[in-house]
């Protein structure tokens, strides 16, 4: 099969190389080596590290249910302590400008009525809306909580309060106040932002974690997890601090980023490097896949048996897309063209020769047509394909052999 690549590795390396400065290829590759050699270094001598939550990959839900947990704990006497702490820390940061309520016979529960988290007392509901994730704010969402807690469990609008949790401190988009622009106006005193990154951390760490008794081994285990998760979301654990500390000391000595007074150009300079770095690896992915899509037309070409039928011949064609694996046969009076092509994806495609004139190509009464069209679901006017991931080579090879093998079955005329 003819190919623009060379089989050496290193050659290819080099070509890719040229397109880039020498001055800028050899900055990025030592900025990646020092990088990677932190990182290992870090690796190997920090503590071992598990977290039960990071390791079962937690969705926004699974957060709700764990702060709701919380929340619902009641110590001996049926005091709940962490509702409560969660009430003072409230009030102590002014989250919420006017909050006074009092904790009675409380009421939580979470994804009820589609609400993240929602408490509710004899005289005083509390919305809680989480985005740790940053899930976009629907439209009218919060509005239409306000009415399930006022219309339907018959609170006030002056008893109800509203919590939002983003991941960061930001406001939620208006949309979610719904049409009514009083209704935003109206809650101004009663509504109120925890960020996980900042309020609900610093809650846990402070009010929480250092107020659990020694009995509740398994809630202090809890919380303390539930601590280092977030920490480590967030970038804010120990070992990740002074790793991250190190790894900005390489990236600002190697790109002289200390030579460069202002902030604005030292994030042009730091997204150019990245941009260069994200260009050099594609380049060289695509180089890697390049020669693997040359192995694997070798391959098939070594490992194809046609069919006995005599109907079909080997197409070895390298133009254009085709990776120059195929066969051809004669269906309908035209030679039939059946090959794995690559523009990006990898595809298996039929159509009459593209040698015939245009004219001649139309596939609307090709026989063949009913019989693939399962298989190859995508038609236009001149062929039928269909499409694969770019790292799919075994996949778009069995598609190939099922095709030949329903041609084979067919009437040909």
């Amino acid at each position: 099969m003819n190919s623009p690549f060379k089989t050496d590795y290193t050659i290819q390396l080099l070509n890719v190389a040229r397109q880039h400065s020498e001055a800028v290829i050899k900055r990025l590759f030592q900025t990646i080596e020092q990088l990677n050699i932190a990182i290992a270094h870090h690796n190997t001598t920090a503590p071992y590290h598990i977290n039960l939550i990071e390791e079962l990959h937690v969705d926004e839900n699974a957060h709700s249910r764990i702060l709701t947990k919380l929340l619902q704990f009641k110590d001996n006497s049926g005091k709940f302590e962490i509702l409560q702490s969660f009430f003072d820390f409230i009030n102590e940061s002014q989250l919420i400008k006017s909050f006074d309520v009092k904790i009675k016979k409380p009421v939580i529960t979470q994804e009820k009525e589609r609400i993240d988290i929602w408490i509710r007392d004899t005289d005083y509901a509390i919305i809680l809306e989480n985005k740790i994730y940053g899930a976009i704010d629907q439209d009218s969402q919060i509005a239409n909580y306000i009415i399930k807690t006022n219309k339907g469990n018959n609170y006030q609008p002056e008893q109800i309060y509203v919590i939002y949790m983003p991941s960061f401190p930001y406001e939620p988009d208006e949309r979610t106040w719904g049409h009514d622009k009083d209704v935003k106006s109206e809650f101004a005193t009663r509504f109120g932002i925890a960020s996980f990154s900042e309020d609900i951390l610093s809650w846990l760490k402070t009010k929480v974690l250092p107020n659990i008794r020694l009995k509740d081994k398994s809630l202090y285990c809890a919380v303390e997890q539930y601590i280092d998760y977030l920490e480590r979301l967030y970038g804010l654990n120990k070992h990740q601090n002074q790793r991250n500390m190190e790894l900005k000391e390489i990236i600002t000595k190697q790109l002289e980023l200390e030579k460069i007074s202002s902030i604005k150009e030292r994030i042009e300079k730091l997204e150019t490097a990245s941009r260069d770095i994200d260009d050099l690896k594609n380049q060289i992915i695509e180089m890697l896949l390049a020669e693997k899509r040359i192995f694997y037309a070798n391959k098939w070409n070594h490992e194809f048996t046609l069919p006995d039928s005599g109907r079909f011949s080997m197409n070895t064609d390298a133009s254009g897309e085709r990776l120059g694996f195929g066969v051809t046969f004669q269906c309908d009076g035209k030679p039939t063209d059946l090959f794995i092509g690559y523009n990006g994806r990898l595809y298996c495609q039929i159509e009459y020769s593209n040698k015939l004139p245009l004219a001649e190509r139309n596939i609307a009464n090709a026989s063949w047509q009913p019989v693939v069209k399962d298989i190859l679901p995508r038609p236009s006017n001149d062929c039928m394909w269909e499409y694969f991931n770019k790292y799919e080579f075994e996949a778009v090879y069995q598609r190939f052999t099922e095709v030949v093998e329903r041609i084979n079955k067919m009437a040909i005329d």
